[in-house]
């Protein structure tokens, strides 16, 4: 009888510890949960913000290359005006010649 209390006395002790146990992992699992909600709400506005920056990137390459067609739009304009600066000198240096020709 002696072994057979020791026995049951050792059983009931290893499952108040298993219960233990089991309540421990039970709440480790919840800190867990709460741990990877938190991050992934944290990686979410991570996302958002990386989003909007990207978007922004996005804007301003646009912007760049708006900005850089007109800026070839207005240097072949000037080569344009500039050529035709050029060739009116050339019509009134014709032309004054002719007028002071004899």
């Amino acid at each position: 009888e002696t072994n057979l209390a020791t026995t049951k006395a050792a059983e009931e002790e290893l499952h108040r510890q298993l219960e233990a146990l089991r309540a421990e992992m039970a709440s480790q699992q919840e800190e867990s949960k709460r741990a990877i909600l938190s991050l992934e709400e944290k990686l979410g506005e991570e996302q958002g913000r990386t989003q909007g920056l990207l978007q922004r990137e996005q804007q301003a390459c646009e912007m760049i290359q708006s900005l850089e067609l007109k800026n070839n739009e207005l240097a072949e304009a000037k080569d344009n005006l500039l050529a035709d600066l050029t060739q009116a000198n050339s019509d009134t240096e014709q032309a004054r010649a002719k007028a002071e020709a004899p």
